[in-house]
């Protein structure tokens, strides 16, 4: 496969995930949080459901208006390839039911059709690569979530009914979740949609070089994605009991995050350039140093994980959590573009890390200050 197609696959991997940000507007976290709660009564998951439903076809038109920008100027300028694959896999994941088997404590049988797309995907990539088409590695990337679409629309069928769908209905579960939603969309500046800033104004070369680190770097803190998801359901309920309960679990899920992280950030750090090369090939050699400084990412974005998902959003502490992130997204996206212009693709991978600090230090403030009032009891 040529650097060129390599680089737009990455391109695509990051705008899709981007893009199904705003397709799962944060639901993600407020519907497992719902799910959590409802006891388990079917009226109550069927109409949850149907909320969802509703509120993300809402979301389709604006979703394609929102990716149609990149087609104007930048490293996507008139790829309506890149744009439809990425439009398609955000439809397919925004429309999988992955929250409901997360607040309904089934993940695992989820996770094994998850595991299954993926290594699909892997798969044929690997036997297609040499055609060096991009069209046939967007189709196999696809694959990773049409699996887990089908099978959760099949398995969940009996909570579908969409005779109860609503745009009265979708408009007003909208305006219930966008405290969420802010924080999900928030936080996608300096995460996910750094690249797709970087192509605003990069180099192409760069951009696909800053690109591959990128994609690695968040392959592998999203090894921590299914702890938290597994988790979060867990912590709803621990908080459900008391606020110190849920705290005190909170805390112990801070050694295990931190011990992961550590773990595997460090793995990458030191065995950078192999597993650069291993995976991306020796064109990517020169993203190694912006690799490593994205790998300093890994133990801060464990426990603000923690802070955040497992403290501030089970106490319901929405306004101070989109403050944080709001003010750090600004700062992340002036930093992106000014040390991008100066410094390139590690200027980018700085200004994506830093305000990762200062998030860490404003939410540690925050929560000592909720314990120190008593309201962690």
């Amino acid at each position: 496969m040529t650097e060129g197609v390599w680089s737009d696959l990455l391109f695509l991997q990051t705008f899709a995930l981007w893009i199904s940000l705003l397709m799962e507007f944060g639901f993600s976290i407020s519907a497992v949080r719902e799910v959590a709660g409802s006891s388990m009564q079917f009226v109550a998951l069927k109409s949850i459901v149907s909320n969802v439903f509703s509120a993300k076809i809402l979301l389709i038109p604006i979703m394609i208006i929102v990716s149609s920008s990149v087609l104007i100027s930048g490293y996507a300028a008139g790829r309506f390839d890149i744009v439809g694959w990425a439009v398609l896999i955000a439809l397919l994941q925004g429309f999988t039911l992955t929250w409901l088997f997360q607040g309904l404590e089934k993940l695992y049988i989820f996770s094994i059709v998850d595991i299954f797309g993926r290594l699909a995907y892997i798969l044929l990539s690997l036997a297609i690569a040499k055609y060096n088409n991009f069209n046939l590695l967007a189709l196999c990337f696809s694959l990773a979530y049409i699996f887990p679409f089908v099978f959760s629309s099949f398995y969940f069928a009996k909570y579908i009914d969409m005779s109860s769908i609503s745009l009265k209905l979708g408009a007003a579960t909208l305006k219930l979740n966008i405290s969420i939603a802010k924080y999900t969309l928030i936080t996608s500046v300096y995460s996910a949609g750094s690249t797709v800033i970087f192509g605003f104004f990069g180099v192409p070369s760069q951009v696909g070089l800053y690109a591959g680190a990128d994609r690695v770097a968040r392959a592998g803190i999203s090894l921590m994605g299914p702890m938290n998801q597994i988790l979060l359901p867990r912590s709803i309920r621990a908080y459900s009991i008391s606020n110190k309960n849920g705290i005190e679990s909170a805390l112990l899920m801070m050694r295990l995050y931190l011990l992961f992280s550590l773990f595997i950030g460090g793995t990458l750090f030191i065995f950078s350039e192999q597993i650069l090369n291993f995976i991306l090939g020796e064109s990517f050699r020169e993203s190694v140093s912006t690799f490593r400084i994205l790998c300093l990412l890994f133990p801060v974005v464990a426990i603000n994980t923690v802070l955040t998902y497992h403290i501030l959003i089970p106490m319901k502490r929405d306004k101070i959590m989109n403050d944080i992130y709001l003010l750090a997204s600004l700062f992340a996206f002036t930093a992106i573009i000014v040390l991008g212009i100066f410094y390139g693709k590690n200027g980018v991978a700085l200004g994506v890390v830093i305000p990762e600090f200062c998030i860490l230090a404003a939410l540690y403030l925050q929560v000592s200050k909720i314990i120190r009032q008593g309201d962690g009891k």
